[in-house]
């Protein structure tokens, strides 16, 4: 977090504000990722492929509610709470809020969208879904999350991390590297598919997303990661993504490699090889055991 990163200091005052509640969010989406290379960046981690560890920007925040939040009406309202004191208002459905700041004399729209996996069936009675859309505690009604299938592992193998610029102790909590690339590929695949010509427009850097997680992956994340794609309740999911994986990055001719291949060109100024992309494709293949699984 910068002096002037408008996000981050929202983000830190959310945090601080739930912290007393015991409310820690996952921060997942570009936010996240920003979050992720700055731990790396304190570890002086360099990336696999020779390749920089970086990060894009992103103009809002992604906030995963866990599975003990999202059940909990008392703690989804002190969020709504949190968040109204703090000058958002809902757009939509109560699971995206904005609000207006002034950054160096310009009015900006701050977002924050919250989103969760679904709840396993023992939780069942204490949720409400609307459909595959929202899903809600049934004791509280005015805050919502959108419900993510692709967030199945979010909650596993996290990093908790102080996000306050003065190390005073305010925390929020980091997906594992595994749980953002299998977002990430879900978020490719939607988007290329999808019909809306802005929505296709954004399919690319999700593509290159999942090159610059992979790359940034060390040794003991690869053993965590390998773990996590075979943990209790995820195999639909986990499946679902190895088809993506060999439906869209399966080669160097692959469209969501040469995607990727070109938004880090055109929008990052960075050259990824050849012989990087074939190593990411190899990584890929290998991280989610594609040689020994047969994916429908």
């Amino acid at each position: 977090m910068t002096p002037m990163d408008p996000l981050g200091d929202t983000l830190c005052a959310l945090a601080e504000k739930l912290q007393p509640a015991g409310i820690e969010l996952i921060i997942g989406g570009g936010y996240g990722l920003v979050l992720r290379a700055g731990l790396l960046a304190a570890d002086a981690r360099t990336g696999r492929y020779g390749f920089p560890i970086t990060a894009r920007a992103t103009s809002d925040i992604d906030c995963f509610l866990s599975t003990h939040i999202i059940i909990d009406g008392a703690k989804t309202q002190r969020i709504a709470i949190a968040l109204e004191e703090l000058g958002f208002t809902a757009r939509e459905s109560y699971f995206i809020f904005e609000r207006t700041v002034d950054i160096r004399g310009r009015r900006e729209t701050l977002q924050v969208d919250l989103l969760a996996s679904d709840v396993s069936p023992e939780y069942d009675d204490l949720v409400y879904r609307k459909g595959d859309r929202r899903i809600r505690p049934k004791t509280y009604g005015n805050l919502h999350a959108r419900l993510t299938p692709a967030a199945a592992t979010v909650e596993h193998g996290c990093t908790r991390t102080d996000i306050s610029p003065d190390g005073r102790g305010v925390f929020v909590v980091v997906p594992h590297p595994v749980s953002f690339i299998v977002m990430k590929l879900f978020a490719f695949r939607d988007r290329f598919e999808s019909m809306n010509p802005d929505m296709q427009g954004d399919a690319p850097y999700h593509a290159f997303d999942v090159f610059v997680v992979l790359a940034s992956v060390d040794a003991a994340e690869w053993d965590q990661g390998r773990a996590i794609l075979n943990a209790p309740g995820v195999n639909t999911i986990i499946t679902e993504a190895r088809g993506i994986i060999q439906q869209y990055f399966k080669d160097v001719y692959a469209i969501g490699v040469v995607r990727l291949v070109e938004y880090a060109s055109g929008t990052q100024g960075l050259r990824i090889r050849e012989d990087q992309a074939q190593s990411f494709m190899s990584d890929l293949t290998d991280l989610f055991a594609l040689a020994d699984t047969t994916v429908p």
